[in-house]
């Protein structure tokens, strides 16, 4: 069986991200982004007990994490009606999204899920791309809207983006380079079976 304690490299890059997800971000302070993470794993069945968040801000984790499909644009209208800050749901999207990842990677390889570490102290810095628009997507991006872009307008959840990415599936440099091995146990074309799979069985539709 499986043990992330025993592989070195594996549960490096787990601590690592999990520290990356549970930084302070740029609405929401690192206590909050922890208490956000666990009720994913809360909704996913991973954990019990606990309190959760405001049941707007439950809802749109549990929709995030159990039913990303179902999400649409009311969805983001209903929290900035609610007085949040439109990039306040990009954040939630990146916590999300990523412990997820994180989540499922871990188990897949036939272990437990991590507990959370504490959440970096101190209050959120806000620190956004100046050049995000709304230009065709229900927040603000970085140019034009893509899956790649939904979170560009918040630099500190793209670079968990691209920590995640390039530990477990490509670097952007090597995506277009189809001669690459990045990972040496498998092919570039076992590493594109495998994504393609794994989007297929997750109904991504990108």
């Amino acid at each position: 069986m499986f043990s992330l304690e025993a592989d070195g490299e594996a549960n490096q890059v787990v601590r690592d991200a999990l520290r990356l997800v549970l930084a302070r971000g740029s609405f929401f302070t690192g206590s909050e982004r922890r208490a956000i993470a666990e009720h994913a794993r809360r909704a996913r069945g991973l954990v019990v007990g606990g309190t959760g968040p405001s049941p707007l801000l439950a809802a749109i984790i549990e929709r995030i994490a159990e039913r990303p499909w179902e999400s649409r644009h009311k969805h983001v209208e209903q929290w900035v009606a609610a007085g949040n800050d439109v990039l306040s749901y990009v954040e939630i999207v990146s916590v999300v999204s990523a412990i997820c990842a994180i989540d499922s990677m871990v188990i897949g390889l036939g272990d437990h899920v991590v507990p959370l570490p504490v959440g970096e102290i101190g209050m959120p810095r806000a620190v956004t791309d100046t050049a995000a628009a709304m230009v065709d997507c229900w927040v603000p991006t970085v140019g034009p809207a893509s899956a790649t872009k939904a979170l560009s307008a918040l630099p500190a959840e793209m670079a968990i983006n691209r920590f995640l990415q390039d530990a477990w599936y490509l670097s952007d440099a090597a995506i277009f380079d189809f001669a690459t091995n990045q990972h040496g146990d498998l092919d570039r074309g076992q590493i594109e079976y495998v994504a393609a799979r794994t989007s297929e069985i997750n109904d991504c539709f990108y």
